[in-house]
């Protein structure tokens, strides 16, 4: 085919297979797009062509010098192939936004393994545990079961019915235990009537299990009452600071 440079009017003969093509005018440098003067070998084209050639086409001029009836047909291509490519590029925009939360949900839950893991090592000690403020104490039990991998959550306060964590399944999906923390210095003893209390908040709570921590002792008689209950479980404080070091090692 002949074409002429649309600016220095340049004249080159090239080959037809060349249409759609960028050029550029030997004389005057100029960039333009190659015509496709066979009308089934443009819509042929246009309908198979990467979508960014036919875009360059569309918009360079490519289309001058055909019969309106062949640019409308062009056009319909045009149009059709446009809205597919703004569906993929939907498309693929939601799916590099679904990527980038799962990134963002995994490096939160790295970071948060992290933070559990020091607070770990720094509490390992009654002495240590007993620092602590008492809601300190109940986020840090709660801590400890996040790094057993549970959902967990200190809830303690005003009005909590005696629940000071609540534990939920690794999938977060149902509650399966309430535990009581005391936060206590040593010779301060938990007794039996603290551990009824527990029993009953896990009946109004309808979880599988009780857990009872503490960083002192419990009294005979709280020993006693918690043995009649096979789903409750004491930790005192030599056996809490066991359980740290266990799930401690287990998280490194």
């Amino acid at each position: 085919m002949q074409i002429v440079c649309e600016k220095c009017s340049a004249s080159y003969k090239v080959s037809d297979k060349h249409g759609g093509r960028m050029a550029k005018c030997k004389k005057c440098r100029h960039r333009f797009v190659l015509p496709i003067h066979d009308e089934k070998q443009l819509l042929d084209w246009a309908s198979s062509c990467e979508w960014r050639r036919l875009f360059r086409f569309m918009t360079k001029g490519g289309a001058r010098g055909h019969t309106e009836p062949t640019i409308d047909r062009l056009i319909r291509i045009y149009e059709t192939r446009r809205w597919a490519e703004e569906d993929r590029v939907r498309a693929g925009n939601f799916e590099e936004e679904k990527i980038r939360k799962i990134k963002a949900k995994k490096n939160q839950r790295e970071r948060e393994k992290r933070r559990i893991k020091n607070k770990m090592q720094r509490h390992y000690q009654l002495e240590s545990l007993r620092s602590l403020t008492p809601t300190e104490f109940e986020v840090f039990i709660a801590d400890l079961y996040k790094a057993k991998g549970y959902e967990a959550f200190a809830v303690g306060g005003g009005g909590d019915n005696g629940v000071d964590v609540e534990i939920l399944t690794p999938d977060g999906k149902a509650k399966w235990a309430i535990a009581q923390c005391k936060r206590y210095a040593q010779g301060n003893t938990v007794g039996s009537g603290a551990i009824r209390n527990l029993v009953g908040s896990c009946g109004l709570a309808g979880v599988q299990k009780g857990f009872f921590f503490t960083t002192s002792t419990y009294t005979r008689q709280a020993i006693e009452t918690a043995s009649k209950f096979d789903w409750l479980t004491l930790y005192n404080g030599v056996e809490l600071v066991k359980l740290i070091q266990k799930t401690g090692a287990a998280a490194s």
